[in-house]
């Protein structure tokens, strides 16, 4: 069965064509896959395909690497959206695409060589353990720190297992430019994630941290993220890792 390895900021995907290939047990295969010492080693799997005539350009689900179905993923998002121009999934001169997701209908724009993805309108949920709980399509719990430690990242791993979601703990530097750790709901600490950045981003600006456009630093790179009216969007450049085939 081929496959494409990409990351965006590091979060890195293995990327399967579902319409070429039947996979009985996707959340197997990404326990599989994501291991990365008898795998090929990822944050999680994604499989892709064309969408619904009249309905979206592309078709996404993306399983953690403890096999968990996550909802909605903006690095993933990102790297499928160049995937598909590469793969002619849409045409090479296209200006957006649009991504079904389990959390809907996502659209990804292109700007030169970098990929903007719209994650839609954020929520504010409520207050818990000391994190704010903001809904993009996935929940993300988000803590503002002095300092990004190791007592903090455990108060992260904790509430992320606690409530099975997606932690980011945040450093503001400037009100352009923030630092971000992630402890994500079945994969762990990750490199970045996309969805948290634009949680981060929104709750920031909706504090009057930050500005409506921001550079959030992660462990595996940077990403900017606008506040465009109420919706939030995140960009940044993507990498092919490597392709190949396996058996299963």
């Amino acid at each position: 069965m081929k496959f494409t390895k990409m990351n965006g900021a590091g979060n890195d995907y293995v990327f399967i064509n579902s319409d070429e290939n039947f996979i009985a047990d996707p959340n197997g295969l990404s326990v599989k896959l994501s291991e990365r010492h008898f795998g090929i080693g990822s944050d999680g799997l994604v499989l892709y395909g064309k969408g619904e005539a009249n309905e979206s350009d592309l078709k996404m689900r993306i399983f953690n690497a403890d096999g968990s179905e996550g909802q909605t993923c903006g690095n993933a998002l990102r790297c499928l959206s160049r995937l598909a121009k590469d793969e002619d999934f849409v045409s090479k001169d296209a200006l957006f695409a649009t991504i079904k997701t389990l959390s809907g209908i996502r659209r990804a724009e292109y700007w030169g060589e970098t990929v903007r993805i719209l994650m839609g309108e954020p929520k504010i949920i409520s207050e818990t353990d000391g994190f704010t709980l903001v809904d993009v399509g996935n929940r993300h719990a988000v803590r503002f720190v002095k300092d990004i430690s190791e007592r903090a990242k455990a108060a992260a791993k904790a509430v992320s297992e606690k409530y099975d979601l997606n932690a980011e703990l945040v450093k503001i530097n400037s009100r352009s430019d923030a630092d971000v750790y992630v402890w994500e709901r079945g994969s762990g600490e990750t490199l970045a994630c996309g969805s948290g950045t634009a949680a981060v981003a929104y709750l920031a600006s909706k504090r009057g941290l930050t500005a409506d456009t921001v550079k959030l630093s992660l462990p595996g790179g940077t990403l900017t993220a606008r506040i465009l009216g109420n919706v939030v969007s995140i960009e940044g450049e993507t990498e092919y890792n490597c392709r190949g085939e396996f058996d299963i």
